[in-house]
């Protein structure tokens, strides 16, 4: 029970944060758009950027809140906070030159290096939520497709 809840809890933290990322980005589309296009991707890439996003996020949160799509719900954010973490990374790099932040609302405001450790901090709690479904004892969160009885794994 306690491993249920302390994915459920991880799985609320990835709503809030996919939720407020992209309603604010598409709330101050203006904004975002502009953001979007000092990246360092080509003008197609970046329209198309500047919508998938947003709607990458909150059909993330869709998932996160049905509990029988949790479980892709957590590995979708992890992947997602992941690309979004090594993107950083290269920025801080300088890899791109010098670029601002495309985040939108509170996020904004951080440096890169802060934005760095906050996703950091979400990429360790995508990281703990898909062991502790892999090793809990309540493999239907880990794999939602099979049906456990008296500690037997049945397919179905």
């Amino acid at each position: 029970m306690k491993t249920e809840k302390n994915i459920r809890s991880i799985a609320y933290a990835f709503t809030a944060l996919w939720g407020y990322a992209g309603t604010v980005k598409l709330i101050s589309w203006t904004q975002s758009r502009a953001e979007m296009h000092k990246q360092p991707f080509p003008e197609t890439v970046a329209d198309v950027f500047f919508w998938a996003i947003p709607l990458l996020e909150l059909g993330i949160v869709v998932l996160l809140l049905v509990p029988k799509l949790r479980l892709w719900g957590l590995r979708a954010s992890l992947a997602l906070i992941t690309v979004f973490t090594l993107y950083l990374a290269l920025v801080l790099g300088r890899a791109f030159g010098s670029i601002p932040c495309a985040c939108g609302g509170i996020l904004s405001g951080m440096g890169h290096a802060a934005h760095l450790v906050f996703n950091s901090f979400f990429v360790i709690l995508g990281c703990i939520a898909m062991v502790l479904a892999r090793k809990g004892r309540h493999g239907d969160i880990a794999n939602p497709g099979v049906r456990r009885k008296e500690g037997r794994v049945f397919s179905g």
